[in-house]
């Protein structure tokens, strides 16, 4: 125990990273480059948008196919986007390490949760699979970062940013800023309003080319994409049994709109309101069966590990098929359930024993932890889902894991 906590407290932090990103490098040329439906999706529209064209499809952001476009055509292959990818969880992690020192001010917690980070199975199994995860991410705690630093500024402009990869920021970003002036920087409410009117001038300047984008795709206002009905209906509807709602059995879109595609431009907004309809009236005429699903998506959100349902994905194409197949083997959910399932417990074990000391230092991360929750138990849960908030778990589990560290070094 002794050496440990001499590495813990003298070892390089650039000496971490680094073993971080070889690892990532390693796992990389061993098992490759994973292979999921998505990476064509932000491949199309990566090119779409280079090409000057309109994004295709209505339940994507255009963020991560520009990222990936971008850097595949610096390196001339699409590996490119992985190097980047790999490059910038290994930034993430550093991030991590830096919101764990602001909350703690404790060199070892810190360097733990440094040191998890780095060798994370799903912080490593994202950064070569050529995801919106990975990028999310990194603008996600930059953001967070920068508030806890008062630099409403630039977290404004990251947390913007970050909408272009995953819209679900919309919704958590004002909230946020209100939470950080009021309970971390006490700030009062002229100030608070001056913070949020500088994120929302900065909100119209940086989305205003999406908005023009889609007025003349759409011939009418989106204010990020049409994921929402989209999603809302797939974990609302009579067919959804498992919680998910990607396709097969859980939802089949085209039965409420023939002939709908996502793809279809001339039918996406009138297919948003069907479905938005559609869902909002299940969810009235069915309390019982809505709060019921509400709890089998909250499970399905924290599960331990990845799982293959066929009534879930049955009439999905046999290459996504096949690919989430893979993941649901008996060894990735060993190593699901021997990387997350220690993380959740200390999490848990945090709120119990450690949370009120840092109540107020908190706020904001426990608040990001409710509104992911809260946000995929309404619409659809998946574990990839929860990825966001993994870091957050990582550090409060760091807490908690010092501490049973210290316990064993004075027996």
């Amino acid at each position: 125990m002794k050496y440990l906590f001499n590495f813990l407290n003298k070892e390089k932090i650039i000496n971490l990273l680094l073993i971080g990103f070889i690892i990532k490098i390693l796992t990389l040329i061993l098992y490759g480059v994973p292979d999921f439906g998505d990476i064509q999706t932000y491949r199309t529209i990566g090119e779409e948008i280079f090409s000057l064209k309109y994004v295709s499809t209505s339940i994507h952001m255009p963020g991560y196919g520009i990222w990936m476009h971008f850097w595949n055509y610096i390196f001339q292959n699409n590996y490119g986007v992985i190097f980047a990818d790999i490059i910038l969880s290994t930034i993430t992690c550093y991030l991590v390490y830096r919101i764990s020192n602001i909350i703690f001010n404790d060199k070892i917690t810190s360097r733990l949760t440094l040191i998890i980070c780095c060798i994370y199975p799903f912080f490593i199994f994202y950064s070569i699979s050529s995801l919106s995860e990975t990028l999310y991410v990194f603008l996600l705690f930059l953001s967070i970062l920068l508030f806890y630093k008062d630099l409403f500024l630039l977290g404004s402009l990251s947390i913007i940013l970050s909408i272009y990869v995953k819209s679900i920021s919309l919704f958590i970003a004002p909230i946020l800023i209100i939470i950080f002036c009021i309970f971390i920087h006490k700030h009062s409410f002229v100030n608070t309003l001056k913070k949020l009117t500088i994120y929302l001038a900065l909100f119209c300047t940086l989305l205003s080319p999406w908005w023009i984008h889609n007025f003349n795709k759409y011939n009418a206002f989106v204010i990020t994409d049409l994921a929402y009905g989209y999603h809302l209906f797939s974990g609302n509807n009579p067919d959804n049994k498992t919680g998910g709602g990607i396709g097969g059995r859980d939802v089949t879109h085209r039965y409420q709109l023939p002939n709908y595609d996502y793809y279809n431009a001339d039918l996406a907004i009138k297919a948003d309101n069907i479905f938005k309809d559609k869902a909002y009236k299940y969810i009235a005429e069915n309390p019982k069966i809505f709060f019921y699903m509400t709890f089998k998506k909250f499970k399905k959100f924290w599960k331990l590990y990845p799982t293959f349902d066929h009534e879930e994905f049955n009439l999905i194409d046999n290459t996504y098929n096949l690919s989430k197949k893979k993941f649901t083997t008996l060894k990735f959910k060993l190593i699901s359930f021997l990387s997350y399932g220690p993380i959740l417990f200390l999490f848990m074990i945090f709120l119990f024993f450690y949370y009120r000391n840092y109540f107020v230092k908190t706020i904001p991360l426990i608040s990001i932890v409710i509104l992911f929750t809260f946000a995929h138990c309404i619409t659809i849960a998946s574990i990839r889902y929860r990825f966001p908030i993994e870091p957050i778990l990582i550090i409060f589990a760091s807490y908690s894991l010092k501490n049973f560290l210290l316990l064993n070094k004075l027996k």
